[in-house]
């Protein structure tokens, strides 16, 4: 019985101590808002990019825009692009993916990858009858590049490769 009564005295001391009243709370600066705006970017429209056929939502920013987030515009939204290390998630957020800088390439006649990967900095990880890897050497945006070799006469299919950062429950 002492020690429910000990108990109890100290919880209802602990709940007085920790109860915060309307007067002490101050309203945030109007620079402080601001801040916030362009920091916590809304779901939108404009954050939604297509990958491999299927849709996903920009999780951080690239690279030029972090260095820079005074030119990201509420309204608008930042410009997307896929860079080499970029996260994106499904759009039920169950799912998490890295963008791994790799392009997965399959011909279906002989193509000669040797202008196409000066133009854009790509290399040769590996290649297999008609299958080849494709490695991005620097931070350019993919999403272009994928559509180009789609486009490209000789190659039947081009797929991004993400990596999979779900925790796997099986």
């Amino acid at each position: 019985m002492k020690y429910t009564l000990l108990a109890t005295a100290l919880l209802s001391l602990s709940t007085q101590a920790v109860e915060i009243l309307p007067s002490e709370i101050s309203a945030p600066s109007l620079a402080e808002i601001k801040n916030l705006k362009t920091l916590v970017l809304p779901m939108t429209q404009k954050n939604l990019i297509s990958v491999n056929g299927k849709t996903f939502m920009k999780k951080t920013l690239n690279k030029a825009a972090k260095a820079d987030l005074s030119s990201v515009n509420s309204t608008q939204g930042p410009d997307i692009s896929v860079i080499t290390g970029d996260v994106v998630f499904s759009e039920d957020g169950f799912n998490t993916y890295q963008v791994t800088g790799e392009i997965l390439v399959k011909l279906d006649s002989d193509y000669d990858f040797t202008s196409f990967n000066a133009k854009h900095e790509l290399s040769i990880k590996q290649a297999y009858n008609n299958f080849y890897i494709l490695k991005s050497n620097d931070n350019s945006d993919l999403l272009p590049i994928v559509e180009e070799l789609a486009q490209t006469t000789g190659i039947a299919s081009v797929t991004l490769d993400l990596l999979n950062l779900s925790i796997n429950t099986h």
